[in-house]
């Protein structure tokens, strides 16, 4: 039908095989007893593999023999509520971000799951990097022999040590931050 913006089925199917095929992150799609259905060129590397040698096979076996009871627990769950599950793991050195997408067959059963994984390790670094400036800087302000605080532009806390809380609240455990620092010293 001219003018008709609608997708036809075969442009759907298109599309998709150009989005899982080129997708730089690893995906595939496995059945209920974990057997890989299809996989995309991200995934299949992973493991030294072309896509197509990666059909067929068991995806347990190419897991940790550690983590295959906990993965088989989560694609379960997914399987039995019928919703995206979402979880992060290890393996060597690299973490992943793994989305599992119940899908149905056309008679509305879940059959088959949708599993792409996203690489945060950098995200993860940046996380670990980000706490340990946190603690120095706490254990920096703690070790001040006076009262330390960090006020924003228009004079809230930020931040302070025990004791500047102590001075000004008589207990060091109280938080302060968002506090206005003048409402604090003048009545």
């Amino acid at each position: 039908m001219p003018g008709n913006s609608e997708p036809t089925q075969q442009q759907r199917e298109i599309t998709y095989r150009i989005v899982f095929e080129e997708s730089s992150e690893p995906k595939f799609i496995v059945d209920r007893e974990g057997k890989i259905v299809d996989a995309n060129k991200a995934f299949a590397e992973l493991f030294g593999k072309k896509p197509e040698d990666c059909v067929g096979l068991n995806s347990y076996s190419l897991l940790p023999p550690e983590l295959v009871v906990e993965r088989k627990n989560q694609v379960d769950e997914a399987f039995l509520s019928g919703k995206r599950l979402v979880f992060e793991d290890e393996r060597n050195g690299r973490w992943f971000r793994n989305s599992l997408y119940p899908v149905q067959d056309s008679s509305g059963n879940y059959d088959r799951l949708y599993v792409f994984a996203q690489d945060i390790t950098d995200i993860k670094i940046s996380e670990k990097n980000t706490r340990k400036q946190s603690a120095f800087s706490r254990e920096a302000m703690e070790a001040m022999p006076g009262p330390f605080v960090v006020l924003d532009p228009r004079g809230s806390i930020i931040t302070c040590n025990s004791l500047f809380r102590k001075i000004i609240t008589r207990n060091d455990e109280d938080d302060l931050a968002g506090i206005n620092s003048f409402d604090l010293l003048h009545p």
